[in-house]
Parts: C-alpha cells; sequence; structure tokens
C-alpha cells in the first residue's frame, strides 16, 4: 500500500514468507528495521555509495521480471535497505 507525498513514496506490506522476508531476520511483530527506497535514478551509483560507506551486500544488483533493477544492503546500524529503479 503506498502513502503519496508530492514526490516521495512509502510503500507499507506484510511480512514475507520467502527468501527476502528472510534477509529482514527475526519478526516479532514490532519490526522498523527494513527499508524501501524505489525509484533511484542510478541503481548502480546507488549500490556504490552504499557499499563505499561499510553497509553489508545482503542481495547484488539484479534485474527483476517487471525490468527494473535492484539491490539490498544491511548497514553497520543493523537496518536493511532495498534500492530499486521502479
Amino acid at each position: 500500500m503506498p502513502l503519496i507525498l508530492g514526490a516521495s513514496i512509502l510503500m507499507l506490506g506484510p511480512e514475507r514468507d520467502n527468501a527476502y522476508g528472510a534477509e529482514g531476520g527475526p519478526n516479532d511483530g514490532q519490526r522498523t528495521d527494513a527499508i524501501y527506497v524505489a525509484v533511484v535514478p542510478d541503481v548502480g551509483k546507488a549500490f556504490a555509495g552504499a557499499t563505499a560507506v561499510g553497509a553489508e551486500i545482503t542481495t547484488e544488483p539484479r534485474e527483476t521480471l517487471d525490468g527494473s533493477r535492484e539491490f539490498a544492503v544491511r548497514f553497520p546500524e543493523d537496518i536493511l535497505w532495498s534500492v530499486g529503479s521502479n
């Protein structure tokens, strides 16, 4: 379910019982440690920036079935960031 404010979109969704959901770690019903950033203009540049500041790679940049590019990293503060091109 997206929440849109100007050019910003906040996407909320249910827990996922798959590989993506497992990247976030155990779910205690009160998770706030995973963030999805959509529509970055250059996924490669965002990936390089994240890894340059010490983010742990959890998913290498890849093409998705809908034609977008995405990756996921975990920052030292233990927050999982998923980033995509659309």
